[in-house]
């Protein structure tokens, strides 16, 4: 039998979650005006509470993350946020199938604790057109605080205050990082397009983004156990003895990761070194496109927005295999 210390499985699963070490507030201080907020009501105690989830779910309910936001906005007060509000970032998906098992009532009460803390520079859609208003006509009429809610009937009832999430234009392709070629590919296609989409979108009253962000795949999650908790057992390969996740971690990796010059003995454990792995490719599209955009290559331009993982500080997107926290 295999016995850990308390906490440890609890700790590995996050590290599979975890896509920013920087808080909220340290987010927004480093340049962040797009937050892709994830939320749901869950149980936990015997006590139904609204939480941002991740695969795992926050410390903190999600109406602490808002209150720091607020915070923020409080002491800079000429700043634009824009916040997306959904289950599991899809735009369209409305009732049961953005919120399992949640009403339309436990949804609203929730966004009348969302109004309450936003209240004064929350977007009036009756007042000011996103696509028509001046930035600083926005902050002069305390127009600040941008809200799109997916689910938008059932989880605002209509409201002013917000726009239908099912606005947005999300953009999200290629193969993921470990198919890193052909999905670079993919988002210089679209960055190479996105100023003629961009006003299509526009003229459609929607909001474009891009997703730049990645993802686990389930084998790497099982190697990244067995190499974190079977690393003590040990094999024998054509008379050799090794140790069970030198075989198991990285041959599998090896035979999965499309990356030309990755070595067969390295692997990503955590979603935060898949994350940086991937933003070492998507800086190198980002930089393209913005050349592109000096040198006034028609075609090119970026999105409304763009989300990624492993934001560092100075505005910076972070890369290599050693972690914000110091750790490799």
């Amino acid at each position: 039998a295999i016995k850990l210390l308390p906490g440890e499985m609890e700790d590995f699963f996050r590290l599979q979650a975890k896509t920013q070490q920087l808080t909220v507030t340290q987010q927004l201080d480093n340049g962040i005006r797009f937050i892709d907020f994830r939320l749901m009501m869950e149980s936990v105690h015997h006590t139904d509470g609204w939480y941002s989830i991740h695969f795992m779910q926050s410390k903190q309910k999600v109406q602490y993350y808002f209150q720091r936001i607020r915070d923020w906005m409080d002491l800079h007060p000429n700043e634009i946020v824009v916040i997306w509000l959904s289950k599991h970032g899809s735009t369209s998906a409305t009732g049961n199938n953005q919120y399992p098992d949640v009403t339309p009532e436990q949804k609203q009460r929730l966004w009348s604790q969302y109004v309450d803390i936003f209240e004064g520079i929350m977007l009036d859609s009756q007042n000011s057109c996103i696509h028509k208003t001046p930035v600083p006509d926005l902050v002069h009429r305390g127009h600040r605080l941008i809200t799109f809610a997916s689910d938008y009937e059932e989880f605002t009832g209509s409201s002013p205050w917000a726009l239908d999430g099912a606005s947005i234009q999300n953009f999200v392709k290629g193969d993921g990082v470990f198919h890193e070629l052909s999905t670079m590919e993919a988002h210089m296609k679209y960055l190479a397009n996105a100023a003629m989409n961009n006003e299509d979108v526009m003229n459609q009253g929607g909001f474009s983004l891009m997703g730049m962000n990645t993802e686990g795949t389930s084998w790497q999650i099982k190697a990244s156990a067995k190499h974190r908790f079977l690393h003590w057992l040990k094999i024998k390969q054509e008379g050799i003895e090794l140790d069970v996740d030198f075989v198991e971690l990285f041959s599998s990796c090896s035979s999965h990761i499309k990356i030309p010059g990755v070595s067969k003995h390295w692997c990503p454990e955590t979603l935060l070194d898949i994350s940086q792995l991937s933003s070492f490719y998507n800086q190198i599209a980002i930089e393209s496109a913005s050349r592109m955009i000096e040198q006034d290559i028609p075609g090119f331009g970026f999105p409304n927005a763009f989300y990624l993982d492993g934001l560092d500080f100075d505005g910076t997107i972070r890369t290599g295999t050693q972690l914000l926290n110091g750790s490799e």
